[in-house]
């Protein structure tokens, strides 16, 4: 169903739950490919009490982005499983998401 909506030109709510899941997806996938990254980094360095560090940090953050989006996807847990429920959801994990990607990439830079 992905593939017949416009997410340039979205007019209701399935398109546009259709089209914040599609852009949660791109943003986790780039930031995997940052955090990978980051890792190589310190497997270059053979340093792994680094790569500890960078593991542990990401699975903390990973369970904070989850719990703040939560609590957004609660506040419409009255609306029946409207598509807003999923829609504020996802939209949250994606601009977490897109943050953190902009963190690991300074974590990066100053590690470089």
């Amino acid at each position: 169903m992905a593939k017949n909506v416009d997410c340039n030109n979205v007019n209701d709510n399935l398109s546009q739950r259709i089209c914040a899941n599609l852009a949660f997806q791109r943003s986790d996938s780039l930031l995997t490919i940052v955090y990978d990254s980051l890792l190589q980094i310190a497997t270059e360095r053979n340093a792994k009490t680094m790569k500890e560090k960078i593991v542990a940090l990401q699975k903390t953050w990973r369970k904070l982005r989850d719990q703040h989006c939560t609590i957004i996807y609660d506040q419409y847990k009255n609306c029946g499983g409207c598509h807003q429920q999923a829609i504020a959801y996802l939209n949250c994990l994606r601009e977490m998401t897109d943050s953190r990607i902009i963190e690991l990439e300074k974590m990066k830079e100053e590690l470089n």
